[in-house]
Formats: C-alpha cells, structure tokens, sequence
C-alpha cells in the first residue's frame, strides 16, 4: 500500500489515530472510528480469551458500559473464581458501595472508570460483584 507521510508516526509506523477511518456496520449503516472511539488493547498470547459473549448477561446488557468497555473485559482469560469475588468485596473501594440503594449501578460505573485507567480485572471483579446482586 502507499501511505502519505503524515499517517506516519517518528519510527514510520502508521499512526491510525491521525486517520479518518470508517468502518461498515451492515445495510447502509457506517461508522467513525477515530478520536475516542479508537483504543489499544492487549491480545493474550497463550490463553483463549473468553469473549464478549463469556461475560455475564447483566454486563453485556449494561447501559453504563461501551461497547470498548465489553471488549476490554472480554480479552480477559476467565472470570474470577468465587473465592476471589468474595474477598473483592472486602474492598475499601467495593464495600462501601455494596450498601449503596442503587448498587450494582455504582459498580457498574466504578468499573466503567477502572476500566478507562487500565485496570481490567478490577473492573471484571468489581462487575461480577454487582451481577451476584442481581
């Protein structure tokens, strides 16, 4: 391919955050991916990630999180085990918000803002907490 020197980062590397780039979503229905929309994540090298689609249903169906958000928590290897979740609770961050009226949305939104810091399996914890109130 050819590529215009301004899509290139210092080392010659192609900068996709200086691109335009759209994508087709199906149907006459198009997207933008640039600014905010764009992210890097991580892929596993030796484990299967386990999906989206392994998250529970009440974090899939989340109005707080993005669609970035889900995909993120999905390149996690596995959900955490329950001895795990039940000493996640005991956080300082965690407990607190368990005695919340509105719960699992606070830790839905606690997660959402763990998750745009980097810290993925505090924001899966954090999650799977809030789907055992449900």
């Amino acid at each position: 391919i050819h590529v215009h020197s301004r899509y290139l980062d210092q080392s010659g590397t192609l900068d996709t955050s200086r691109l335009d780039l759209i994508g087709r979503m199906g149907g006459s229905w198009y997207t933008r991916a640039s600014g905010e929309s764009l992210f890097q994540m991580a892929k596993p090298t030796k484990n299967t990630a386990i999906g989206v689609e392994g998250l529970p249903s009440s974090v899939i169906n989340s109005k707080i999180l993005t669609g970035n958000n889900l995909g993120r928590l999905g390149n996690s290897d596995q959900l955490p085990d329950e001895s795990t979740v039940v000493e996640w609770k005991k956080n300082k961050q965690i407990s607190p918000l368990l005695q919340h009226p509105d719960a699992v949305k606070q830790l839905h939104l606690l997660a959402r803002n763990m998750l745009e810091s980097g810290q993925t399996q505090q924001a899966l914890l954090t999650l799977v907490v809030a789907d055992k109130l449900e």
